[in-house]
């Protein structure tokens, strides 16, 4: 028998860093499968086209990404995750500091 992939259990880069905090404020406690499938990808999509409003994202980085590991928002367990390190693709050494500096303290 093949076992389904969890609904509620997302993929990551391995080097990526996740924090649960102020999503943990508007999704609280663990996610139902229902739930993740509206809040994951319009978190995404309002997120990335936000941040694409303000020039912090190209045009092309506006959608929802093909490769789930690239995104910005995720779940792990039932539980929403942020990608802290999501701007540090192209980032200035000084911002991975301050960035890895939060990671730490999550």
């Amino acid at each position: 028998m093949t076992q389904l992939p969890d609904p509620l259990t997302g993929i990551s880069a391995p080097d990526a860093r996740w924090t649960t905090t102020n999503l943990a404020e508007a999704m609280p406690g663990v996610l139902t499968p229902l739930g993740w499938t509206a809040f994951g990808p319009s978190v995404e999509l309002g997120t990335r086209r936000a941040f694409r409003l303000v020039g912090a994202l190209r045009r092309d980085e506006a959608g929802l990404p093909a490769d789930k590991r690239e995104r910005f928002i995720n779940v792990f367990y039932g539980r929403a995750a942020a990608r802290v390190d999501f701007f540090l693709r192209d980032g200035q050494p000084h911002e991975a500091a301050a960035v890895l500096r939060i990671c730490a303290q999550s």
